[in-house]
């Protein structure tokens, strides 16, 4: 099942493309060095940098 479904994410996206339709990336994880010292704000503040970085139009 778990290859079936990435076979199909990989087509749609393979769809967007080539369409140039486009589609926001989002991260879901991050991990750091030191992750015991990171705060939730730090977290949050750096991941949405990262996103903006990737979804620049």
């Amino acid at each position: 099942m778990k290859k079936t479904l990435s076979n199909k994410l990989r087509a749609s996206f393979s769809v967007l493309e080539n369409q140039n339709i486009p589609y926001p990336l989002y991260i879901n994880e991050i991990r750091f060095n030191e992750p015991q010292k990171v705060s939730t704000m730090d977290y949050l503040t750096q991941k949405l940098r990262f996103e903006k970085h990737l979804n620049i139009d």
